[in-house]
């Protein structure tokens, strides 16, 4: 049975390689905007951040870092 992955492409990597840094302030901004519920351990915001990226990637394609920012916007970044 194939899987069927996304390609491996430019954007797919910037997202997995994000450092925890660069999405932790993100997992905060989604639970501030209830749209998440994610477990306050690094990892578990990373994977998450990771995970909702990649799903804005494949549902408006190289649109999906404005979307992330439309959605985010609402919440000022942690300081």
């Amino acid at each position: 049975m194939a899987i069927e992955l996304l390609p491996f492409d430019d954007v797919v990597q910037h997202i997995l390689g994000l450092p925890n840094f660069t999405t932790g302030p993100i997992a905060h901004r989604l639970r501030a905007l209830g749209i998440a519920d994610i477990k306050p351990k690094m990892e578990a915001e990373q994977a998450y951040v990771m995970y909702w990226l990649l799903g804005l990637y494949v549902k408006h394609g190289d649109a999906w870092a404005i979307e992330a920012d439309k959605i985010l916007k609402p919440v000022k970044e942690p300081t």
